[in-house]
């Protein structure tokens, strides 16, 4: 890909920025830009944010469902879930970090045991759920 091939898909996607400090890099470095850009699917940036623009200074709670609405709801609620996952329109994100000291632990967050019965650590448990929801859905 050369480099003007690789400013007009970044322009396509409203992503020139990446393009910033080309001319700062080495020519190896700029060829491994290139090369990223060129397996890169930019789509799915517009796939992300297909809801209207709001005003980003507005700041106002969001809309949220009480459990009684959600026990009411539950069967076409998984239902929509199941079949967003088998569709691949669902991913997760587990954003690990911190320290588990407001826990009482010297150890990660992420390892602190939360098992009553057996040994159970907060991860674990996270993977494990992620595990069965996509077993659910085959």
């Amino acid at each position: 890909m050369t480099e003007t091939e690789a400013r007009e898909k970044l322009k396509k996607y409203g992503q020139e920025q990446v393009m910033r400090f080309f001319d700062e890099l080495s020519q190896d470095e700029r060829q491994e830009l290139l090369q990223q850009i060129s397996e890169t699917d930019f789509s799915v940036l517009t796939e992300t944010s297909t809801a209207e623009k709001k005003d980003e200074r507005v700041i106002a709670p969001i809309k949220v469902m009480q459990l009684p609405e959600i026990e009411e709801r539950r069967q076409a609620l998984e239902e929509k879930g199941l079949d967003a996952i088998r569709k691949g329109k669902l991913g997760a994100v587990l954003l690990a970090g911190g320290m588990g000291t407001r826990l009482g632990s010297e150890d990660p967050k992420g390892m602190y045991d939360i098992g009553l019965t057996r040994h159970v650590y907060i991860f674990q448990r996270l993977i494990e759920n992620l595990q069965d929801v996509v077993k659910i859905a085959g």
